[in-house]
């Protein structure tokens, strides 16, 4: 298959240049927001192969791949205001497509009135997520330049895997990546902590929405809390992928981008 060329497109907004990767179509646009120690390119085959016919924008949030880091004021108001800022850019409505934190920022974007003409969220993710102690030493190795340590911590304290679980990933390729991608994290939890979803409002959002999981997520603290929290905010079932974790999107692309693309709306 001969996948449609990508090219990097950058915004400016009031504080700060953000970048993107986008490609032309024909169609509704899809915008796809990703999560933590993740950006665009991290996505590739997911977008290469979801609606290749269709426009779609792929934001690199704050601190990735050009865009601004985060700042003292950095918040997930901020993110939701940059999904808003380049929303606007595009023509019409879209169709919203998000993983983990990017799951939190699009819900509360749509609450506060992107124009989406559906919702597709996969692993979202909301307080409480990373405990108090587990914050504060990914702050901690984070100002001291140990983004390896921040990447073990996240596996470990955060999504509760075991050593021998870090062991193996650490001698992938992915591990390297991770810790590319890994500086905003601190910042990023902190903000998922400090913001109080507005739950009785998510049922309200107008658009349908697909709520995705992975399996072996859909049970397990912290993600699985999440994922409840927002099944019952939103008033959908969970569509669950087998065999997969929070990371489809580098396990098994072609699944993550074919079960989206199935319940997309025609556009």
């Amino acid at each position: 298959m001969v996948f449609p060329p990508f090219d990097q497109v950058s915004l400016e907004r009031p504080d700060a240049n953000l970048t993107a990767r986008t490609r032309p179509g024909t169609g509704r646009p899809i915008v796809l927001v990703h999560g933590g120690m993740a950006d665009a390119p991290a996505w590739r085959k997911v977008t290469e192969r979801l609606e290749p016919a269709r426009p779609l924008l792929v934001p690199n949030r704050r601190g990735r791949r050009g865009s601004t880091d985060p700042d003292a004021s950095y918040s997930v108001q901020t993110e939701v205001d940059d999904l808003l800022a380049w929303v606007s850019t595009l023509p019409g409505p879209v169709d919203v497509v998000a993983h983990s934190l990017g799951g939190l920022i699009a819900t509360e974007a749509v609450r506060q009135g992107a124009p989406a003409a559906s919702l597709t969220l996969y692993d979202p993710v909301a307080r409480p997520f990373a405990d108090d102690a587990a914050r504060a030493a990914i702050r901690r190795a984070t100002d001291a330049g140990d983004l390896d340590a921040v990447v073990t911590l996240i596996n470990t304290a955060v999504s509760g895997y075991a050593e021998a679980h870090v062991a193996q990933l650490r001698a992938t390729r992915a591990w390297a990546a991770l810790v590319q991608l890994a500086g905003p994290a601190a910042a990023e939890l902190e903000a998922i902590e400090a913001f109080e979803p507005r739950w009785a409002d998510y049922g309200q959002l107008g658009v349908p929405v697909t709520l995705i999981a992975g399996e072996h997520t859909v049970h397990r603290p912290p993600y699985g809390d999440s994922v409840t929290a927002f099944r019952r905010a939103l008033g959908v079932d969970v569509l669950v992928l087998e065999g997969q974790d929070h990371i489809a999107h580098v396990a098994a692309p072609e699944l993550l981008a074919d079960t989206i693309a199935a319940h997309l709306p025609a556009g």
